[in-house]
């Protein structure tokens, strides 16, 4: 058993220098994972921030099956282990729909009802976002380059500079309009399950959902229940209601996105967040606020 744990974690190490040859080295939070041998819900994957042409065996962290490290001494992108680890646990039949899936998008002999899916234009769709902050307003903005037209539920109306032509609407009609519905709110006690049962089925049949705020935002039963039944048509997911986990109905339609919580994991981004924090110091350091407080209230201490 411990020759085939080393023997596999050879073959991970490996398999970054062929990634890394390949071209596929961009970032710092990629990574690859293989279950152990001897701890079979154990698994080893290569540590965050480091070079994936540089990896050695030497280098690979043991998680166990929730992300926590069990042996090593670096960190790791637990965001992406998130989704690992669910596609670990699926059945074979989930990792076979995902392996699969390019020779079967081009079988025309194919009957599964994945490719008599209607395929739709963004164009003249309307995309209502809820909560329209600094990451509303850039979903905003993307979308308009697609001949979107976008609305918006905040907390209050904002300004014209702000709002950049979209138009306020009440929660009502955001529920009961928008063709696509962005999510990008903060979790509390008044949006945890913000998107239950009732709302889906106040929302236009066929209507797209996205969540890239908190997971406990959505109720995910009544989404898979949604989803099911065919009256949302999809839904794109950065986070989910009881991270690590992921609810099984939605690991199992490929009616749906799932992605780990890492959009800031660029070299710019992260660049830029590095700057955000330097500067946060010396301003606190100086007078005791921060510009990134998110409180807002008096001292950080």
């Amino acid at each position: 058993m411990f020759e085939e744990r080393l023997y596999r974690k050879q073959h991970l190490a490996t398999a970054f220098r062929v990634f890394a040859d390949r071209g596929f080295d961009e970032g710092i939070a990629g990574h690859i994972s293989v279950r152990d041998s001897i701890l079979t819900d154990h698994f080893w994957l290569n540590p965050l921030s480091m070079h994936v042409s540089q990896i050695k065996v030497s280098d690979l962290i043991l998680v166990d099956e929730d992300g926590f490290i069990v042996e090593g001494d670096q960190l790791i992108n637990t965001a992406a282990f998130t989704i690992h680890s669910a596609i670990h646990k699926a059945p074979g039949q989930t990792i076979d729909e995902a392996a699969f899936w390019p020779e079967r998008v081009h079988s025309s002999n194919n009957n599964s009802s994945i490719f008599h899916s209607a395929v739709y234009d963004q164009f003249v769709k309307i995309l209502d976002i809820s909560g329209m902050g600094v990451i509303g307003r850039q979903v905003a903005r993307r979308a308009r380059a697609f001949g979107m037209v976008v609305r918006y539920r905040n907390r209050s109306t904002l300004a014209p500079e702000f709002e950049e032509g979209a138009e306020y609407v009440s929660f009502d009609v955001l529920l009961e309009e928008s063709d696509v519905l962005s999510l990008n709110l903060p979790l509390t006690a008044k949006t945890h399950h913000l998107i239950s049962h009732h709302e889906f089925g106040r929302m236009k049949d066929k209507s797209v959902i996205f969540n890239i705020a908190r997971g406990a935002i959505i109720d995910e039963e009544a989404l898979v229940a949604a989803l099911q039944s065919g009256k949302i048509s999809s839904a794109g997911l950065d986070v989910f209601e009881n991270e690590p986990e992921v609810h099984p109905g939605l690991l199992s339609n490929p009616h749906v996105l799932l992605v780990p919580h890492m959009g800031t994991l660029t070299v710019e981004t992260g660049a830029k967040m590095e700057e955000t924090a330097n500067a946060n110091v010396k301003e606190y350091l100086g007078t005791n606020t921060a510009p990134g407080q998110v409180s807002g209230r008096g001292s950080l201490l």
